[in-house]
């Protein structure tokens, strides 16, 4: 026969909240990950103006869509001129 003993109240309790705590904090401290591919986007824009959100969403790994809604949200990122022969500006921020 075998018997299992119940760990004390304090030690459960313990590492439950060490585990959750942990894994809190080192998911965020860096950024949310939405932040840091907008970062991401606007240093790939900074390098190369010409960049299609396609090939940005290639890069990224990410959806077209996912990128395209990442673009509109940031209000410092514009694009100038027509489709094919257009170029990316990014603004200061205010």
């Amino acid at each position: 026969m075998v018997t299992f003993m119940r760990p004390a109240k304090g030690v459960t309790q313990g590492v439950t909240q060490g585990v959750t705590q942990g894994g809190t904090q080192g998911g965020t401290q860096g950024g949310t990950q939405e932040e840091i591919l907008d970062k991401w986007i606007e240093n790939q824009i900074r390098e190369n103006p010409q960049i299609t959100t396609e090939e940005l969403a290639q890069m990224s790994k990410k959806g077209l869509r996912t990128i395209k809604r990442h673009i509109a949200k940031m209000p410092h990122i514009r694009y100038v001129g027509s489709g094919y022969s257009g170029h990316w500006e990014v603004l200061d921020k205010e």
